[in-house]
């Protein structure tokens, strides 16, 4: 019913009633904290459902990723990112959050890292995806392998072939001083 505070009070009630230590009300309690955007409330008792929890459950672990986001503590963000990554690192979704993540505090390298074990294993699977791999691999002073991504993809049809994606495929061959593939594909792009 959207009754966060009343939520909070009434599980910390139950839990000095019932001296019961359960993972999942903290997790409500957590979660209630995280709905009134009170994002400094939200750790203790995210932490405490961790600690108390029986099998894994994400959960928690994205309250703590989201209360240092909002927050604007990105290094932090990125070291719960990373527990997540740890904890759930099947789950394709935290891969790429956490090379988003290295980006947004400018360790590319981190970030290129992060996308190339996702890549590996299959977990790349959008255009937007492979054009982040491809930035990466730019900013970190590989155009080759960049532009070898940028061509495998545009050629299977996942990254669309425009004028702009072809033009920028040509301009990183000519960094990675591939020149007949680059005029080429600045000839098709004209």
């Amino acid at each position: 019913e959207k009754k966060y505070n009343q939520a909070i009070k009434y599980y910390k009630e139950y839990k000095d009633f019932s001296l019961d230590e359960d993972s999942n009300v903290y997790l409500r309690i957590a979660n209630a904290h995280y709905e009134l955007k009170q994002y400094d409330n939200i750790l203790a008792p995210a932490k405490r459902s961790i600690e108390l929890q029986e099998k894994p459950n994400q959960n928690p672990y994205v309250l703590i990723m989201a209360s240092y986001y909002e927050r604007k503590m990105y290094p932090q963000a990125v070291k719960a990112v990373e527990q997540l990554v740890k904890h759930f690192p099947t789950d394709p979704k935290w891969w790429r959050q956490l090379a988003m993540f290295y980006m947004l505090t400018e360790d590319y390298q981190r970030g290129l890292s992060a996308m190339e074990v996702a890549y590996r294993q299959g977990f790349l699977e959008k255009d937007s995806h492979m054009k982040q791999l491809a930035q990466l691999y730019s900013s970190n002073g590989i155009p080759y392998k960049a532009a070898m991504i940028q061509e495998k993809y545009i050629d299977s049809g996942l990254i669309e072939r425009n004028e702009q994606t072809v033009y920028i495929m040509a301009n990183t061959f000519q960094n990675a001083k591939e020149f007949e593939k680059a005029a080429k594909y600045f000839g098709e792009a004209a």
